[in-house]
């Protein structure tokens, strides 16, 4: 699963655009490891990347969205040699790395599975 994790002290303005729906609920840095290890499952693999990495890719800019405006933006900047980095330096220095975007493999717990 992808989720959002945030450090306790996340605010609302440690991110631009929070995604929403697509993230109904952030959880804490600890999480997933007590709802995994309370419903029967272990953490295979937890691979935590600050969210100004994704905020600032080279993929996510390229993306076209609604707004012909904000393309022609998006646009030009992904052109600009280092811009995309130096948005993403320019974040980190300002807000820190409290928000991160998680990949969390689980498996059932031995002995738990069809329980």
């Amino acid at each position: 699963m992808k989720t959002g994790e945030s450090s306790h002290q996340v605010g609302r303005w440690d991110v631009f655009d929070w995604e929403i729906p697509d993230h109904v609920h952030f959880f804490g840095l600890n999480t997933m490891t007590y709802l995994a290890d309370k419903y029967g499952f272990d953490v295979v693999r937890h691979h935590r990347r600050p969210h100004s990495g994704d905020m600032f890719s080279k993929e996510l800019w390229e993306a076209p969205g609604r707004s012909r405006l904000r393309n022609l933006f998006k646009k030009v900047l992904v052109r600009v040699p280092f811009a995309l980095r130096a948005l993403r330096y320019c974040y980190k220095r300002v807000r820190g790395v409290r928000v991160y975007s998680s990949l969390i493999v689980l498996a059932p717990k031995d002995g738990a599975a069809g329980s």
